[in-house]
C-alpha cells in the first residue's frame, strides 16, 4: 500500500486541525503537495491553480530530508514558490530541531516536521482523537463502541502499535481487547 494509509490519516488529521482552511490534493496527481492551507483574500479562495504557499507533505520514507529537498526543488522548477512546508512522518526522527534548522537555512523557507513523537503527543492529548481511532481501527481492528466510552483508551500507545503493524505487515486483528486498571 506504499503509505496510502498514513497519507490518508495525516490528511484527515490536518483537516481536523485546520478545518475549512485545509485542502487535500490527493488522490490526484499532486506534484508533491499532499495538501495546502488556503488563503482567503477579499472573498477569493486561493486554490491549487492559485499557487499555494503553505503546503503539507506526508511521507513514510526514512529519507525525509531528501524528500523535502526534492519536493521543494520540483515545485521551484515548476514555478511554484512555497514559504512553508509542513512534513508529517510516522517515524521517530532524532535531532528534529537540528534537521529543521538546517533545512530552513538551506531552502530559505519555514519547515515544520511532525514526527512519531508529536503524533503520539497529539493522541495522548485527545487532539482529534476520532482521527486516531479511525487509523487504529484500519490498521489493527475496530474499537468496540462500549470500550471507547467506558474505558480510558491510550490512543498514543494504540497509534504506535498500529504503525508498527503497518510497517511490519503483520496480521490485522478483527477487534481490540483493552483492559484498564
Amino acid at each position: 500500500t506504499s503509505g496510502f494509509e498514513f497519507e490518508n490519516f495525516a490528511q484527515n488529521l490536518s483537516r481536523c486541525q485546520l478545518g475549512d482552511k485545509f485542502f487535500a490534493t490527493s488522490p490526484f496527481k499532486d506534484d508533491g503537495i499532499d495538501g495546502f492551507k488556503t488563503r482567503i483574500n477579499e472573498e477569493t479562495v486561493v486554490t491549487k491553480s492559485g499557487r499555494p504557499d503553505i503546503i503539507y507533505q506526508y511521507g513514510t520514507t526514512e529519507k525525509f530530508l531528501e524528500k523535502i529537498k526534492s519536493t521543494f526543488q520540483d515545485l521551484k522548477d515548476k514555478g511554484i514558490s512555497v514559504t512553508k512546508i509542513n512534513y508529517y512522518s510516522p517515524h521517530s526522527i532524532s535531532q528534529i530541531t537540528k534537521h529543521t534548522t538546517a533545512l530552513e537555512e538551506e531552502l530559505d523557507i519555514s519547515i515544520k516536521i511532525i514526527d512519531q513523537a508529536q503524533l503520539c503527543t497529539m493522541a495522548a492529548n485527545n487532539e482529534c482523537s476520532h482521527i486516531f481511532k479511525e487509523f487504529i481501527g484500519t490498521m489493527i481492528g475496530s474499537i468496540e463502541p462500549e470500550d471507547d466510552t467506558n474505558l480510558m483508551i491510550d490512543y498514543s500507545a494504540l497509534y504506535l502499535s498500529a504503525w508498527y503493524r503497518y510497517e511490519n505487515k503483520t496480521v490485522i486483528f478483527s477487534s481490540i481487547v483493552f483492559i484498564c486498571a
